[in-house]
């Protein structure tokens, strides 16, 4: 009894041809297998291949993630001192023409989310983008944590619950936006500066 192809890819680059095969072996384990065949001038075509289970299929995707982020974050270091401030010159620049009774949810589609404030962002997710009642709303529960957003990470729905206007459908939809936010940097897993990259496990 032989392997069972189940699916496959290839692509050539150059010469060479890369070959991508997610297989079933006959124990009934599943493996990719990746190949590359190098083309050699003059003699006979070389291939070589690894073979990956699918019990480490998952932590080699999390390794070529970290592997990926610290590429980019090392390009970013090219960015100059005068990058940064031009950027922060035109961010300002941008909210000085915003209307600010504008609401909330058309500004983030006009001018992009990262032109709304902590608190803006707050009452986006508290009344789904009315302008007055629940910027007020956000910014008695910004002043509770001491205007620190990273406090909101450690709000259990019962504090949250307890704020003024907050029941538990809000509550719900804050736990999930910090919940969403702390798997996507797990995934990312990438933390401190760019002189200061590490790998998280969990």
């Amino acid at each position: 009894m032989k392997n069972r192809m189940i699916a496959t890819e290839s692509f050539r680059s150059g010469k060479d041809i890369y070959f991508f095969d997610y297989l079933e072996a006959v124990n009934g384990r599943h493996y990719l297998r990746i190949a590359r065949m190098e083309n050699c001038p003059g003699g006979p075509s070389k291939r070589t291949k690894v073979v990956i289970f699918e019990d480490v299929i998952q932590p080699m995707i999390s390794a070529f993630a970290y592997l990926f982020h610290a590429v980019r974050y090392d390009h970013e270091q090219d960015k100059t001192v005068q990058d940064a401030q031009r950027e922060a010159v035109e961010l300002e620049a941008l909210k000085a023409v915003i209307d600010p009774e504008m609401p909330l949810r058309q500004r983030m589609i006009m001018f992009g989310v990262a032109s709304l404030t902590n608190q803006e962002l707050l009452a986006v997710l508290l009344g789904l983008g009315s302008v007055c009642k629940d910027e007020d709303m956000a910014s008695e529960l910004l002043e509770h944590i001491g205007r620190d957003i990273a406090g909101l990470i450690n709000m259990t729905q019962a504090d949250l619950c307890r704020m003024p206007g907050i029941g538990m459908a809000k509550s719900c939809i804050v736990l999930a936006a910090m919940e969403l936010g702390r798997r996507s940097f797990e995934a990312a897993p990438i933390t401190g500066s760019p002189a200061d990259i590490r790998y998280s496990p969990n």
